[in-house]
């Protein structure tokens, strides 16, 4: 079985690395994006992590196209569930 690709949109390179090193662990390859527009013009499913509001971020987030939010800080879980259920094969 392939190992499936995660997308991840992060400014933060330090953060890039911590995000690839857990999702190396549960057999994800990963690829980033600095920002949203590079992002979209690489791949879809977009799940966006972020320490903005909650309130003022998630429905724009989602509305722009985003299929998750999920606030920082995070658990390991909150985000490998999301990522699991998108790509069909559990966290």
């Amino acid at each position: 079985m392939s190992k499936k690709k995660v997308l991840l949109v992060e400014d933060d390179s330090d953060v890039r690395l911590g995000y690839s090193v857990l999702l190396k662990a549960h057999q994800y390859d990963s690829c980033f994006a600095a920002d949203g527009a590079g992002a979209i013009s690489q791949a879809r499913p977009v799940i966006v992590v972020s320490a903005r509001d909650l309130h003022a971020n998630k429905d724009r987030a989602l509305e722009a196209g985003a299929k998750v939010f999920v606030q920082k800080p995070w658990n390991d879980e909150e985000l490998l569930a999301p990522i699991g259920e998108l790509l069909g094969g559990g966290s």
